[in-house]
This record gives C-alpha cells, sequence and structure tokens, in this order.
C-alpha cells in the first residue's frame, strides 16, 4: 500500500494510470516508468529513493 501512496505522491501519475501499470513496466535502474495519459500520450514518470524502497518490499 505504502508503494502505491509513494508513487502518486512522488510521480503525479494519476490513479488510472497506475492501475493500469504492471510491474514490469518499471524501469528499477533508472527509477522511472512510462503511462499513457489523456489522449494517448505517453509520458515518463521518475519516482525517488523512498518509493523505491518501498517497491522493494513487494
Amino acid at each position: 500500500m505504502s508503494a502505491i501512496i509513494h508513487l502518486l505522491h512522488r510521480t503525479g501519475c494519476k490513479i488510472g494510470e497506475l492501475k493500469a501499470l504492471n510491474l514490469s513496466d518499471l524501469d528499477i535502474k533508472n527509477q522511472k516508468f512510462q503511462v499513457l495519459g489523456k489522449g494517448n500520450k505517453q509520458r515518463w514518470c521518475f519516482y525517488s529513493d523512498d518509493a523505491a524502497e518501498s517497491l522493494d518490499h513487494l
């Protein structure tokens, strides 16, 4: 649960974008992932070290 909160807070991605995300879509090394937003536009979301730590505990 904290990983979701961290990703929402730290990246600015929307709930629907995060729900559509698969763990395999994460670029763990560069702490980023790509989302498909409004108008089918793809954009990168970057996450912080504390979000990365939360993801490590999944």
